[in-house]
Formats: structure tokens, sequence, C-alpha cells
């Protein structure tokens, strides 16, 4: 298990049944959770909500904060 703070985190973009997940200090990690239940989660905890995250297409998830 591994916690990463969302202001490291950069994008998140699907993979299959998986996600990956690429932080800021250029390291990939790999999810075992689809994209859309990486959007749940990150929506339950307020950051797809108030922007920090914004999802394009089917496969990304992007902060907000690296654009």
């Amino acid at each position: 298990m591994l916690r990463v703070y969302a202001d490291a985190v950069v994008y998140i973009m699907a993979d299959g049944n998986f996600s990956n997940l690429y932080t800021a200090d250029a390291k990939k990690h790999l999810l075992g959770l689809q994209l859309n239940m990486v959007a749940e989660r990150i929506h339950e905890t307020g950051d797809l909500g108030n922007n920090e995250f914004i999802r394009i297409g089917r496969s990304l998830i992007i902060n907000t904060r690296y654009i």
C-alpha cells in the first residue's frame, strides 16, 4: 500500500482494468482500479468537486495545478 498526496499527482491514465498514476517526481504507480473507481474515490475526498482534478474523456484524469 502506498499513500500519495493529491498535490503530488500530475495525472492518472486508464490502462484496461487498471490505472497508472504519474507523480511530479516522474514516478509511475500501477493502481488495481479502473479509472471510474479512481474518479469515485477522488470525488469522495472532494478534490474532483473543487476542480483540482478534472476528467478528460474516458481515459485521463489530470491535476489542474500542472496545466
